[in-house]
């Protein structure tokens, strides 16, 4: 019997919120609608594919119940405050309970969530959408703390059923250590004076005694009057996660150690063969047969191509072991002084490599260099033969707090599915004869941009050219 199919996040709420009939509409972090229901876009007044990518707050035109214009639009506070957000509002003729959920799911971006209803059963619709999140916890609690309810990510990860602790106090999750440290009742009083107060790695209790990591997110929920209803806690078990970034911190380290001593075994005898190499050419080169200067040539040509390798491990090890503070680097410079040193050799002597106006970034000015070099070497290198290579570099706004860098070629191009391969260490397309290289210049890039919060993707199309995103925050910590 064949298998069904396991559902992501994001099918398993369009499914729940598309059964709720409400109006009903999620976006990303830049507020534009990604999805809609049918009752969504009449709510709107506009055809489907004209609500999809538009701005929530626009479709939206909320004013206060007795009809006047608001401060903040709802939808624009919520994208904004990224919290639970309720309220009761006035759509042209309509009175509708407005909710909106934020959501972060793991290997995705996050999510708002909101839900328009007469206001008279929006309550019931929208814990249905909510009890469809599993990954999280997500707990409401009266002014007092106690708890009202419990959704199903909830009893998936605290391990009680919702008939077991409604009406309990969410003290009652606090290991005995964070209670004395942190007085739950504390943390609700910051929140209702903050508006939302977070916690990150921080251990929980479970039904069995269990303790868990987790990062919690505790908001105050007031009325449209400004009056405590309650809050919101949001909780996700990061224990798992802990360990793997351990781990990897670990596996990082020693990688380093093991590259640094390896490039120092290696490079000391690889530079007394390029020593005797040049030794034995100015010595006897001249008596040497053509056969015996092909030999020659060869010995020191591996020599060099084995310093270059083993410089590039070094470096590649090194991405995330540098701990020197980051700081503004205006990328502009950056690509100037990579244009201005780089030595692009006979091939690229004609190359034209045209930069856009760019912009600062908070990160590691070497590292930032390195990757400007590697990318534009890369695209001046691989150029179609006969023809010098002509290399853009621009950038343009990538999503909220984040841009993106292209540096893009006329190049012989790729096989688009390699698009993900060439990022892996020592993966090359072509032969050394064809094109000089150690393969880890793009796999250095990757961790270049994974080291500051960002990412890098490729694409291209065989003798079209092709085009490399670097994304980065601009502003991040190390």
């Amino acid at each position: 019997m064949a298998m069904k199919p396991i559902l992501s996040m994001a099918e398993r709420l369009e499914l729940a919120l598309a059964a709720t009939g409400a109006a009903v509409a999620w976006t990303g972090p830049d507020g534009r609608v990604r999805w809609s229901n049918a009752d969504f876009d009449a709510l709107a007044g506009r055809p489907h594919a004209d609500v999809l990518g538009r701005p929530v707050e626009r479709l939206l035109p909320l004013r206060s119940r007795a009809g006047d214009p608001l401060a903040e639009n709802p939808a624009a506070a919520a994208l904004r405050s990224r919290t639970l957000t309720t309220g009761v509002y006035r759509l042209g003729d309509a009175v509708i309970d407005f909710r909106a959920a934020w959501i972060a799911v793991d290997g995705d971006e996050p999510m708002a969530v909101f839900s328009l209803r007469a206001a008279s059963d929006a309550d019931r619709q929208f814990r249905l959408f909510v009890d469809a999140v599993r990954d999280y916890a997500i707990v409401m609690l009266d002014p007092s703390g106690r708890i009202v309810s419990w959704n199903g990510g909830a009893e998936r990860i605290k391990g009680y059923k919702a008939e077991e602790i409604i009406g309990k106090d969410f003290s009652l999750f606090y290991s005995d250590d964070e209670t004395r440290r942190d007085e739950p009742g504390a943390v609700l009083r910051q929140a209702e004076a903050e508006g939302r107060v977070e916690r990150e790695s921080v251990w929980r209790r479970r039904k069995d005694g269990s303790r868990f990591l987790a990062n919690i997110v505790v908001s105050a929920v007031r009325s449209e009057a400004g009056r405590l209803q309650g809050f919101a806690v949001v909780t996700r078990d990061v224990t798992e996660a802990s360990m793997r970034a351990a781990e990897l911190t670990r596996s990082n380290a020693e990688l380093e150690r093991f590259a640094s001593a390896a490039s120092h075994d290696l490079l000391e005898p690889l530079r007394k063969i390029s020593a005797f190499g040049d030794l034995l050419d100015k010595q006897a080169g001249a008596r040497l047969d053509e056969r015996g200067r092909d030999f020659l040539f060869r010995i020191r040509r591996a020599a060099v191509r084995m310093s270059q390798l083993v410089e590039d491990l070094l470096r590649y090890s090194r991405v995330f072991g540098d701990a020197r503070p980051f700081e503004r680097v205006d990328l502009n410079e950056v690509a100037a002084s990579v244009v201005a040193g780089l030595d692009l050799g006979p091939s690229g002597a004609k190359a034209q490599v045209s930069i856009g106006r760019l912009t600062a970034v908070w990160a590691h000015p070497f590292q930032m260099h390195q990757l400007m070099q590697n990318l534009i070497a890369n695209a001046v290198k691989f150029h179609r033969p006969g023809q010098p290579a002509r290399v853009e570099v621009s950038a343009r706004d990538g999503k909220p707090g984040f841009v993106d860098i292209s540096v893009s070629d006329d190049g012989i191009g790729f096989d688009p599915g390699q698009a993900e391969r060439i990022f892996e260490p020592f993966v090359r397309l072509h032969t050394r004869a064809e094109y000089e290289g150690t393969g880890l210049g793009l796999a250095i890039c990757r961790r270049i941009a994974m080291r500051h919060g960002g990412w890098i993707s490729a694409s291209a199309q065989p003798d079209r050219g092709a085009v490399f995103i670097v994304t980065l925050p601009l502003r991040s910590a190390p």
